[in-house]
């Protein structure tokens, strides 16, 4: 029956594993992971994080809620370590005033799970995609949706063990 597997994972497949596997590891990690129904907003999930127990150091009424958005890249061990997005779908996850990630799996050629990494779309991340906007509106090109930008998902970026709540937390977001 083994002998039968393709020895090459498609991209499409490669994308369902990686999303199976993100799913997988929200709930190990006690998250709820909702699925988007219609893959056009730039965006594959909505993570959102348990509220604070009730009776402690918040009244009930002003307990915090705190999700984030996520676009999942799924790409196989040996491809390098940028990955692709199209300028359109970048464009509507950054501008979302919740906190944004890129998520990206390394897979192996097999399809398990070899590494994980975090894109935080704040700081200098989130302004290279305004300046790129900025860049195309200037030159009047605005089908974005064929323009791409590109991520080194290893340089300075997080593991995927790093600590969701931290990075989607803090005050930052209050402000954005």
């Amino acid at each position: 029956m083994f002998d039968q597997i393709e020895s090459e994972l498609d991209p499409d497949r490669i994308g369902r594993i990686g999303e199976r596997q993100f799913e997988v590891l929200c709930e190990r990690a006690g998250l709820y992971c909702n699925k988007s129904a219609v893959d056009m907003m730039g965006w594959d999930f909505i993570v959102e994080f348990p509220m604070a127990p009730a009776g402690q150091a918040v009244p009930l009424d002003q307990r915090p809620t705190n999700a984030a958005r996520v676009q999942l890249k799924s790409t196989l061990g040996r491809a390098g370590n940028r990955i692709r997005l199209s300028l359109s779908a970048i464009d509507r996850l950054a501008k979302d005033p919740r906190p944004a990630l890129i998520v990206v799996f390394r897979l192996q050629t097999d399809g398990e799970l070899q590494s994980g990494y975090l894109v935080h779309l704040i700081g200098h991340e989130l302004a290279r995609v305004l300046k790129r906007l900025r860049a195309a509106e200037a030159r009047k090109v605005h089908d974005i949706n064929h323009t791409d930008i590109s991520y080194d998902y290893e340089k300075g970026r997080g593991a995927l063990r790093a600590d969701f709540h931290g990075l989607v937390g803090g005050p930052e977001y209050r402000l954005r």
